[in-house]
This record gives C-alpha cells, sequence and structure tokens, in this order.
C-alpha cells in the first residue's frame, strides 16, 4: 500500500465496520511506516513523543505527536493483536437493561510551537477546568479512559478521580460494566 490507499482507507467508515479491521488497519499503517518514512523527529520537551514526517509522496508532512512508549512496530503488533483478540473473546454479552456511559480517548497532545524553526515538542489540547464542566457536571459518565495519559491526570484530585488509562478498562472495570 502506498500513503494515498492508506489515507483513502481511512477514511472510509465502511473499512471498519469491527474490531477485526481496525486491527487489519493498523497492521497495513504499521508496515507502512516501516520503510517509507523520510524521518521520526523527537520531542524537544517530552523526548517519548515522536513525530513521523512522511516522504515526498505525503509531500513531508508530519504527524501528530505519538507516544513511542504505546507504539508497537509492526511485529510486536502481529503478536499481540492475536493475544487481544482472544482475550476479547471470553467477554460474551452485556446486560442490556443497565447500559454504561464511557469515554475512550487516544490522547491528549498536540504539537507544541517552538521558537526554533523545525523543532517540535507537545502541549496538552484541553483546557484546564473544561474536563470537569463537560464530563462530571454536564453529562456524569461511568467511566473515562486514555490510552495515552498526561501526568497531570494522575495528579490532579479531580482528574485522578475521574480518569483511567485504558488498560484499567479492559483488566479491571470492563467486568464491572458487563
Amino acid at each position: 500500500m502506498n500513503l494515498k490507499q492508506i489515507v483513502n482507507k481511512a477514511k472510509d467508515k465502511n473499512n471498519f465496520v469491527n474490531l477485526k479491521a481496525y486491527i487489519k488497519f493498523c497492521d497495513e499503517y504499521l508496515n507502512f511506516i516501516s520503510d517509507n518514512l523520510q524521518a521520526i523527529i523527537v520531542s524537544q520537551n517530552e523526548n517519548h513523543y515522536q513525530f513521523f514526517q512522511y516522504r515526498a509522496e505525503g509531500n513531508f508532512q508530519i504527524t501528530r505527536p505519538i507516544n513511542s512508549n504505546l507504539m508497537y512496530n509492526a511485529k510486536e503488533f502481529a503478536k499481540t493483536s492475536k493475544e487481544f483478540l482472544k482475550i476479547l473473546q471470553t467477554i460474551k454479552t452485556v446486560n442490556k437493561k443497565d447500559k454504561s456511559i464511557i469515554a475512550i480517548f487516544l490522547n491528549d497532545v498536540q504539537r507544541k510551537n517552538t521558537r526554533r524553526e523545525n523543532e517540535y515538542g507537545v502541549n496538552a489540547t484541553f483546557l484546564p477546568g473544561h474536563f470537569k464542566g463537560y464530563t462530571v457536571k454536564l453529562n456524569p459518565l461511568d467511566g473515562v479512559y486514555y490510552c495515552d495519559i498526561r501526568p497531570n491526570m494522575q495528579t490532579e484530585n479531580i482528574l485522578k478521580e475521574h480518569i483511567k488509562t485504558f488498560d484499567n478498562l479492559l483488566v479491571e472495570d470492563i467486568w464491572k460494566f458487563l
């Protein structure tokens, strides 16, 4: 696959009708980037974040920040995704009477502007105080989960009380919702 095909596939909702389709797409993307990046740029202020820069076919565009601690390479992903599917097969039915409302977020980071050209960093996207207004007062949720949790989500009381990591959902909380 080339980058244009990957982008077109990502735009089409029909390509994502089940979990296996998402896994297939992830596998295709990871295989693509393994040989088709111009550069991997390391964030200046949080060096576990990286930016992928595509080659000429992608007009040398640079991605949003990617947490390298959470990113698998194609080989690791192939193994882990099979294990993940086996775990999910153990979940049989959901009690329709008591529906749970949860939110799952990938991350809360964006590219940060820096003073020097071609230097990249990361910033939070969620404005302070908005979480409390949106998800605690306005529309209380049964669970809020982040794949890439920010440090302040583990230290600020209101955030620490309401936000957990995605693995916490899979290992502990999902059983409460079933």
